[in-house]
């Protein structure tokens, strides 16, 4: 994960970025009105929206079309002020730094580095929706299309601004977000041209994937308090100390296992 290589300094600014909405707040405002003309000519009419359950393949649908020249998503360099990242291209570019690939936290083969696209738009959805988050998991969305539009189109110019200024086209707006999975109907009012691609999995495969990870993270989140409140901040909340289910209508609301057992996850895919 990119998390743990980041130094001391990377993990003071992280925490300074999050430590309330106002820094995110002020920089997005600075950015708009910087950048105004710029943004106004983007777009954003044809995003393309990776949703489903963690551990479906998300992230190499991700990667896969990301490789496309007329995409453009969240990198890791978007991190920490993710809702200004065509400001923090310029602000950063004088001391961007190059990474090897590592394989990520999930410890599932997949490579990144600072540039492998991610999955940050939660971020978005927390300061516009903050009600979806209260208690112990996450609402299905009551967003109307016009709301989420509202929340989304800019973010969506600044993410494809951001591309831009890395040297690509950045035409459509790439976003893989696993708890867009609860706001499908809003995502499609909102952007009616969109695609929204939701990968399937065997269920039981996919089942015991979600627990091995489930397990992982609760260890890691034990022993590495950083590890826990990066994935906190940018609203990962599927696995580990941080688990908050997606509140499904078919979901039991007080399952007979907890999520280290396997019938919880199951439970949990059919109620998806």
């Amino acid at each position: 994960m990119i998390a743990a290589h980041y130094s001391r300094l990377d993990r003071a600014l992280h925490r300074m970025a999050f430590a309330s909405n106002v820094v995110q707040d002020v920089l997005a405002d600075v950015e708009a009105s910087l950048y105004r003309k710029q943004l106004e000519a983007i777009g954003v009419a044809r995003p393309i929206f990776i949703t489903s359950l963690p551990r479906a393949g998300t992230t190499l649908v991700l990667e896969l079309l990301a490789n496309h020249p007329d995409t453009g998503s969240h990198t890791y360099r978007d991190m920490p002020f993710v809702r200004a990242p065509a400001l923090w291209q310029s602000l950063a570019g004088s001391f961007r730094t190059a990474a090897a690939k590592a394989e990520r936290a999930h410890g599932d083969g997949l490579m990144i580095d600072y540039d492998s696209p991610e999955g940050l738009e939660e971020v978005v959805w927390m300061r516009a929706f903050p009600g979806d988050f209260a208690g112990d998991g996450i609402a299905l969305s009551r967003a109307t299309g016009d709301e989420v539009r509202a929340a989304l189109e800019g973010h969506i110019r600044r993410v494809l601004l951001a591309r831009q200024r890395d040297g690509g086209p950045a035409l459509r707006y790439l976003s893989k977000n696993n708890a867009n999975v609860a706001r499908i109907p809003a995502l499609r009012a909102a952007f009616p041209r969109a695609i929204v691609l939701v990968p399937l999995r065997d269920p039981l495969e996919h089942a015991r994937s979600l627990q091995r990870q489930y397990l992982r993270f609760a260890e890691a989140h034990g022993s590495e308090p950083f590890a826990l409140r990066y994935m906190r901040d940018i609203g990962h909340f599927e696995f580990g100390e941080l688990h908050r289910p997606i509140r499904f209508p078919r979901a039991p609301d007080a399952p007979e296992s907890g999520p280290e057992a396997l019938d919880y996850w199951l439970g949990y895919w059919i109620a998806a």
